[in-house]
């Protein structure tokens, strides 16, 4: 005669107090690794994904630098086929420019996009994680906060040289 309410059952994401962490910095070397390992790396590191407590809606609160990025690696014939668009929003406005003219122009806008393509940099959120990142064409940069060190595992889905058995 009655019907039964079926309840709905919610997951609980676990509070996580990261925000109030003091935050690490890692500093990466880009030269040699190929462009897309290290961007994989850094989003994922961005994201706050290789902490324990992750929380998809808190920031991670650590900063990493990018040093040696002219240095880095591109795989087959992606600096002379990769192009990357933008409109001037008038008509007729599409604008390109190949992988070369943007290294020419700025020899860290190419790890930044790829980086930001992994992020979700269109999203209050993704904009405030992308101020935790600092790219540098060369081995000088102003941090001298820097602690922590990715090796060059990046190359091997490695990313902070833990040995697999």
């Amino acid at each position: 005669m009655g019907t039964k309410i079926k309840q709905k059952s919610y997951m609980r994401t676990a509070p996580s107090f990261d925000y109030m962490k003091d935050p690490k910095w890692w500093i990466i070397d880009a030269a040699g690794q190929c462009i897309g390992r290290v961007a994989t790396t850094v989003a994922h590191m961005l994201r706050g994904k290789h902490n324990v407590d992750y929380t998809p809606h808190i920031i991670s609160r650590d900063k990493i630098v990018i040093i040696n990025v002219s240095e880095a690696i591109f795989t087959g014939k992606k600096s002379e086929q990769k192009v990357y668009y933008r409109h001037t929003g008038y008509f007729g406005g599409l604008k390109e420019l190949s992988m070369t003219q943007l290294n020419r122009k700025d020899g860290t806008r190419a790890l930044y996009k790829a980086i930001e393509r992994m992020v979700h940099s269109r999203t209050p959120l993704g904009k405030r994680i992308l101020r935790n990142l600092y790219l540098y064409e060369n081995a000088e940069h102003s941090h001298t906060q820097v602690l922590h060190t990715v090796n060059e595992n990046i190359a091997r889905n490695n990313i902070f040289g833990v040995k697999n058995d």
